[in-house]
């Protein structure tokens, strides 16, 4: 009896030992497999890291000449506008168009998500000379044009037009100073100066005295018209015209705030100022 149990014993502690084993390679095997898929794994991610370094450098390769011939273009336009407004006009809705047909591109690239407009304006309550706000852009601008049938419309911001869908527009609600103002006798001319004021005022070549006398004429209109942001072009010269009419600005009691252009808009050689 006791030769027999423990004969039964030692089966079963070979048969623990066997199954024991055989659990040990099958781990071994599976630690094998895990490592293998770790070092694949590792590979991928270096392999897509390495691709999304090489997109990113040619973007912003593509970025920066795209950025370097708009600016050229601009310089461009600024020498056209001093002999032929038109001619200026027309290439600067060029590379409005340009600009938008490039973000566009980049943004259907990388698939950037699209701004919700959770108020988009209705046709019936725009009118030109109307601020609105670009939800798609981030940028407030002044209303150019009505919306055509396919419900476009052209929106100036700064020194450029953008067309863009009634969809992509909220409309920015006036003050009730300014509402009070429009029911008033002025209301007309109100109105007229909403519609044919531009966006900046370019005083090269005047006197100071001149430049001043302008610059402030124009910002009272710009203010009764609303524009957020206009700019004025003074060159850069000896500084005499850039020194005079920014310390004006300093003082005016529509200016909220001011500051030279960027390089693709003029650099010192122009000033934007933000409208109270």
């Amino acid at each position: 009896n006791v030769v027999s149990a423990l004969e039964t014993d030692r089966r079963s502690a070979r048969s623990k030992l066997e199954a024991a084993e055989a659990l040990s390679e099958d781990l071994k095997r599976r630690q094998a497999e895990i490592e293998r898929r770790e070092r694949e794994l590792v590979q991928k991610k270096e392999k897509i890291l390495e691709r999304a370094r090489e997109e990113a450098e040619e973007t912003i390769n593509e970025a920066r000449n795209f950025a370097e011939e708009v600016r050229s273009e601009l310089r461009e336009i600024e020498k056209e506008a001093r002999t032929s407004m038109e001619a200026a006009k027309s290439r600067r809705l060029e590379v409005s168009t340009k600009i938008r047909k490039k973000g566009e591109k980049f943004r259907r690239e990388y698939d950037s998500p699209k701004p919700v407009n959770t108020k988009p304006a209705r046709r019936e309550e725009l009118a030109v000379g109307d601020r609105v706000n670009v939800v798609t852009l981030g940028q407030k601008g002044v209303v150019a044009s009505l919306p055509d049938s396919k419900d476009e419309l052209n929106v100036q911001i700064g020194n450029m037009k953008f067309k863009v869908s009634l969809g992509d527009i909220t409309k920015i609600e006036k003050s009730g100073v300014q509402k009070h103002f429009e029911k008033t006798k002025f209301g007309s001319m109100y109105k007229e100066k909403t519609m044919s004021i531009q966006t900046s005022i370019n005083v090269i070549g005047k006197t100071l005295d001149e430049a001043i006398a302008e610059v402030d004429k124009y910002l009272d209109d710009a203010f009764m018209s609303g524009l957020p942001e206009v700019t004025v072009v003074h060159g850069k010269g000896a500084g005499i015209l850039s020194s005079g009419i920014r310390n004006m600005l300093r003082h005016h009691p529509h200016v909220k705030s001011f500051h030279a252009g960027d390089i693709g808009s003029g650099g010192e050689g122009v000033t934007v100022v933000e409208m109270k």
